[in-house]
């Protein structure tokens, strides 16, 4: 049989110099669109935090769950107990049958086990009543300003000259 293959309208054409052409991937450890200054604000201390990790972990799909391999012990003991169940309610049946009071259980068995409640069980409940609580919210006091780019530059260079003369007198 002959092999036909069909090159995709938007491929692009490459000339023999670029097929081999190497390119390098490399495979890193930390999310690179991981975010490298996340702030977040403090309540108890009323300002904004900088965090100090950032979460690399990316979850493209999860699912909990036990696998077993189907020749291991635990496999063939769970197996052993499945067989073991299907056994014994064979052998329930058919010991009704032979007490010939199989009619009653069988139409019990075709109810729907997923929306079935028995008519003595059925009563009214009471309506569901709501309850909510308020607390006084703690005491905050509303501050606005405004910065500039040349005050924010002044109090730096004012903070970077107190550091510089804590630094000389700490080394006097």
């Amino acid at each position: 049989p002959a092999v036909e293959y069909v090159k995709p309208l938007e491929q692009l054409d490459l000339s023999e110099k670029e097929l081999k052409e190497e390119l390098t991937k490399v495979l890193r450890a930390d999310n690179p669109a991981a975010p490298h200054n996340i702030v977040r604000f403090s309540n108890k201390d009323k300002v904004y935090r900088l965090e100090a990790s950032v979460d690399q972990t990316i979850s493209h799909y999860a699912l909990e769950g036990t696998l077993l391999h189907l020749k291991s012990d635990e496999a063939m003991k769970q197996k052993d107990m499945q067989d073991e169940a299907k056994d014994q309610l064979a052998k329930d049946a058919e010991k009704r049958k032979a007490e010939g009071n199989d009619d009653d259980e069988d139409a019990r068995g075709l109810r729907n086990q997923f929306n079935f409640t028995e008519r003595n069980s059925q009563t009214l409940n009471g309506a569901i009543k709501e309850k909510d609580t308020m607390t006084e919210p703690p005491p905050s006091v509303e501050y606005a300003a405004q910065a500039t780019q040349w005050e924010i530059f002044d109090d730096y260079m004012a903070d970077q000259e107190r550091k510089r003369e804590l630094a000389e007198k700490t080394a006097k």
